[in-house]
């Protein structure tokens, strides 16, 4: 299925849950790819939050691969307008220890998620975890 496309063609289109997947376990099999997927949820590209999706998926499948990226996910989380995003990575913090630079600032982030009513109920689940 990915050999004929790259992670940003199934990525910007309606990708599946099948998609998801088959780029979770590429990654495992090749872990340089990881930076790949870390650098379209990082991008402008219009569905950046599907990269994030993919690298909650492969958080559950080998967390490993994600630890040296948990400081910007941190940031992330803190600074991103896109609540999808936040949610998807908030999964991958949830699975980890929190690191100890951001974890002020991501707690009060958390906090504010949490009380806002504008925000989706299960990115608020996310943040009270």
């Amino acid at each position: 299925m990915l050999n004929d496309l790259s992670f940003e063609e199934v990525l910007c289109r309606t990708c599946s849950k099948v998609e998801m997947q088959a780029i979770t376990e590429v990654v495992c099999q090749h872990p340089e790819r990881i930076n790949e997927v870390w650098a379209l949820a990082n991008s402008s590209i219009p569905n950046a939050w599907r990269a994030a999706w993919a690298l909650a998926h492969i958080n559950e499948k080998n967390s490993q691969l994600l630890t040296p990226y948990l400081a910007e996910i941190a940031d992330i989380v803190t600074t991103t307008k896109n609540l999808s995003i936040k949610r998807e990575l908030l999964k991958i913090l949830i699975l980890h220890p929190l690191p100890d630079e951001p974890s002020g600032v991501l707690l009060d982030s958390c906090f504010e998620t949490v009380t806002s009513n504008l925000v989706p109920v299960g990115l608020r689940m996310y943040a009270m975890s």
